[in-house]
């Protein structure tokens, strides 16, 4: 996919099915599976699973991302956690992304998948977290409550909140809207963000 036909298709979205992040996922998945660090692994959909017991290795520490990153070896019936290698979150065209939900949802991502794309079209940004033995544990009982439903007390709401969300990069193919409600597109800052995707080793 070209930048112009990324553009088109960013603006038709918000155009015509505002607010509905899942037809924004064919534009995502079609730019990564042409990027260099994705050629030898798998990119797949995993925004609508069901809790059973083979999914639960791509639950996040609050809920399912919107793509998951794995080995090619890896099989659904045998998980394996170790060939889960990230997670990509979609949001809607233009939507805030220091939205105080989706944050507390990208922690809860980070903190499981520990490398995270994060992108609403316009801005894409990239998060790594590699706990230590004891907060991995800590996650994992965590993960444990909220995948059975039950609620996080507020000490343990505290691993989130105190958590503190840095980048590692961050990239807005934007500069603002035209007269005509069309976008500014950078094609420097898109050829940077091809750069950076396929420079990710997951």
């Amino acid at each position: 996919m070209n930048f112009k036909d990324y553009g088109r298709e960013i603006e038709l979205i918000e155009k015509q099915n505002y607010s509905f992040e899942q037809d924004l996922y064919s534009v995502i998945a079609n730019v990564m599976r042409e990027r260099k660090s994705i050629k030898k692994l798998s990119l797949r959909d995993v925004d609508n699973k069901t809790k059973k017991e083979n999914m639960k290795v791509f639950y996040g520490t609050c809920s399912f991302p919107d793509f998951v990153i794995l080995s090619e070896d890896f099989v659904v019936n045998k998980p394996c956690k170790e060939k889960v290698l990230g997670a990509i979150e979609v949001k809607y065209v233009g939507k805030n992304l220091k939205n105080k939900e989706d944050i507390m949802q990208l922690k809860g991502h980070l903190f499981w998948f520990e490398k995270v794309l994060y992108t609403n079209g316009l801005v894409w940004k990239y998060y790594e977290y590699f706990p230590n033995r004891e907060h991995l544990d800590e996650i994992k009982r965590l993960r444990n409550k909220s995948y059975n439903g039950i609620e996080y007390s507020k000490e343990e709401q505290k691993l989130f909140d105190e958590y503190d969300l840095k980048h590692q990069w961050s990239i807005s193919l934007i500069s603002g809207k035209a007269a005509d409600g069309k976008y500014n597109w950078n094609g420097r800052e898109w050829r940077r963000l091809l750069k950076k995707l396929s420079g990710l080793v997951w």
